[in-house]
């Protein structure tokens, strides 16, 4: 067993055993044990095979739901303990020049709210070169009759409400490989995640008003939710295009990364109705911004994006995670040789680009990489929760 599963199989046995201190009936520790033995096989296979197993992810969504997020608190804690942060000195980058207090301000901030909108923005000529390199690719859609590739995005007449770009357009242009490597954005990501932090996404899309109906709505990630693909992770999101509150703002619930209402404790969608019984309205923010704007945000919290009421958005998505157990992955595969920022970066901190496969090599050997085999079939599984939160 590595030391990062000893480490988090020590914070759950703790665990069942406040559980028992505190009166939960027995048969209610059984099945909470048993859950939990059957989470830290998989996780340990993940750790040898680099396999995540299908089971032991769903667990994983199904305890954070059961535990109000507990559970994933004790496994991030196991980890940051068996593998420590990299340093990363001097930062200083598009989020300014981060002094120690600065980061810490802004951790903090992030823990509590979810959320942290940075004063600094991306230049405008870094931003008018995205926007022209989005322009001039083919993108990925999912339209209610199937899913498409090499769909060219044309505003004056969409046929679609999100157009995800090619991971590879989208890793191999020169100016998003400066940014997955800047290093004050490397600092927030090891900062906030306590461990040496893997890059696990890199996206650009663009949102429209095609279509309102629930079904597109829910396809585009228009609902509010919560992610659990990993067991930490931290999103950064770069605003390419004047962002209003007609325009599809980052919608987030402000406090809700950390506890959330019982009535709440379920994996799916909800409705804006749903959202407002449950929190008070003045944290329900809509997070509007001039292009450039960069906010990072645990999106473990609820949140949405608007639906675009009229004209389009377009968006830059970075994540960073702690661990790779959990949802399928898909490599990096950079076209050329990776600017010297990138190539600089990957030398210093080779975990965190771990996903990240060069043209100079011919196989990386990728430490975590998942089996996503046989998974889409049984996705719905997630929602079918075997433990019942409301019983304890």
């Amino acid at each position: 067993m590595s030391l990062a599963a000893q480490a988090i199989k020590e914070r759950l046995e703790g665990w069942i055993s406040s559980w028992i201190s505190a009166g939960m009936p027995e048969q209610s520790i059984i099945q909470l044990n048993n859950a939990l033995n059957l989470f830290l096989t998989g996780y340990d296979n993940y750790e040898k095979t680099g396999e995540t197993p299908r089971d032991a992810y769903v667990l994983m969504r199904q305890l954070f739901c059961l535990s109000n997020g507990f559970f994933n608190d004790l496994c991030a804690d196991g980890i940051s303990s068996a593998n420590r942060p990299y340093i990363v000195e001097n930062p200083d980058g598009v989020l300014g020049k981060l002094s120690d207090v600065s980061i810490e301000n802004i951790i903090s901030s992030i823990s509590r709210d979810g959320f942290y909108v940075f004063q600094e923005k991306l230049p405008e000529n870094i931003v008018n070169t995205l926007v022209a390199h989005a322009e001039s690719t083919n993108y990925s859609m999912e339209m209610s009759n199937g899913h498409y590739d090499d769909v060219k995005y044309d505003r004056n007449n969409p046929v679609g409400n999100r157009y995800i770009q090619k991971t590879k357009d989208t890793i191999s242009h020169p100016v998003i490989q400066k940014l997955i490597s800047d290093s004050s954005i490397l600092a927030i990501a090891n900062s906030y995640l306590n461990t040496k932090s893997i890059m696990d996404s890199a996206q650009i899309w663009w949102l429209t008003d095609f279509s309102k109906s629930k079904e597109a709505l829910d396809k585009s990630a228009l609902m509010y939710h919560f992610d659990m693909d990993r067991i930490k992770f931290l999103k950064f999101f770069f605003y390419l295009t004047d962002v209003t509150s007609e325009t599809a703002p980052h919608c987030y619930v402000k406090g809700s990364c950390a506890r959330k209402p019982t009535q709440s404790l379920r994996d799916g969608r909800f409705s804006d109705e749903e959202i407002s019984s449950l929190f008070p309205r003045e944290d329900i923010r809509e997070i509007c911004g001039k292009k450039g704007t960069i906010i990072a945000v645990d999106t473990r919290g609820f949140h949405k994006g608007k639906a675009v009421e009229k004209g389009e958005r377009l968006i830059f998505q970075l994540e960073f995670t702690n661990s790779l157990f959990g949802a399928p992955l898909e490599i990096f595969e950079l076209e050329n040789a990776p600017v010297k920022e990138l190539s600089d970066a990957m030398r210093k901190y080779p975990g965190t680009y771990k996903l990240v496969q060069t043209p100079k090599i011919e196989q990386i050997q990728i430490e975590h990489n998942i089996n996503v085999n046989n998974f889409a079939e049984d996705w719905k599984a997630r929602n079918s929760m075997f433990l019942n939160p409301k019983s304890y």
